[in-house]
């Protein structure tokens, strides 16, 4: 399968780019105090990321004699009116997820699951690849943790199996649904489950309703871009510190007014898929 042989194609670019042991690097042994092997480390993550949903998304759309081009919709909307909605419709899906993350990062039962899958040391080696001592490392970090998994996981979960389900099931909010669970399981981070549906959902349904996956690819982009912001800042900043332990807790009004904020805007989202449907 082409994500299998791109990842051993990954592991020799980075070895000998980076001048690093083959066999420890196959056995994924990085010296995670080391700066180079941690660029490293991102830039194999980035290589096999390609192997895992661009490759995959194109072999599939080439077995199944799709046009790639329809099937993952790369323009803009028309019309920027919609970023409003889109906006709005993020920025509760932030507040709403972090008030669902208070509660489900304190299940005992979840974290004894996180255990038992390995999440901690996959967090741990996440945690150090985070660490930025200058704004060139945010920067970097923009790139290989918020954007390539933003463009790539689209690509492959909103562009190709969401709309796959969809037509599987013959129905949009059953596609978007069990789209966001196996977007959320395959992420193996059980506290985070629940908060990770429902923002696979508001890109799920932003995609759809905009018919664009520049703006979801956008959206993800926000989302990945705001963890890496708040790791950045943590030292300076009490609420980026309590956003990368996962301990800020929004109060019950201000998930109310968010929640209804989120209604408004897919409520303006799907009257303007309405509208310029037929343009």
């Amino acid at each position: 399968f082409p994500s299998h042989d791109i990842n051993y194609v990954s592991l020799l670019i980075v070895s000998f780019s980076f001048g690093l042991n083959f066999q420890d690097i196959v056995h994924l042994i990085f010296d995670l105090t080391d700066p180079k092997q941690i660029l490293a480390l991102k830039v194999h993550n980035t290589l096999s990321a390609i192997g895992t949903w661009l490759f995959t998304a194109v072999f599939f759309v080439k077995f199944k004699q799709w046009d790639f081009g329809r099937m993952v919709a790369w323009n803009p909307p028309k019309h920027r009116v919609v970023w409003m909605p889109v906006l709005v419709i993020f920025a509760s899906s932030i507040v709403i997820s972090a008030y669902i993350l208070s509660f489900t990062s304190q299940s005992a039962f979840l974290k004894d699951l996180e255990t038992k899958i390995g999440a901690p040391a996959i967090q741990g080696a996440i945690s150090k690849m985070l660490q930025m001592e200058h704004l060139g490392g945010l920067l970097v970090n923009f790139f290989f943790i918020a954007l390539v998994p933003a463009v790539l996981e689209e690509i492959f979960f909103r562009g190709i199996l969401q709309n796959l389900l969809m037509k599987a099931t013959g129905s949009p909010h059953a596609g978007i649904f069990i789209c966001s669970v196996v977007f959320a399981s395959v992420h193996l981070h059980p506290t985070q489950f629940f908060p990770m549906v429902l923002l696979a959902m508001v890109l799920g349904y932003v995609m759809y309703y905009t018919s664009s996956l520049f703006c979801s690819i956008a959206v993800h982009f926000f989302n990945n871009a705001l963890a890496v912001t708040a790791f950045y800042f943590q030292s300076s900043s009490s609420l980026a510190k309590d956003i990368v332990s996962d301990t800020y807790t929004p109060s019950l009004l201000l998930v109310i007014v968010f929640t209804g904020l989120m209604v408004v805007g897919f409520y303006l989202l799907q009257n303007f898929k309405s509208k310029y449907h037929h343009e």
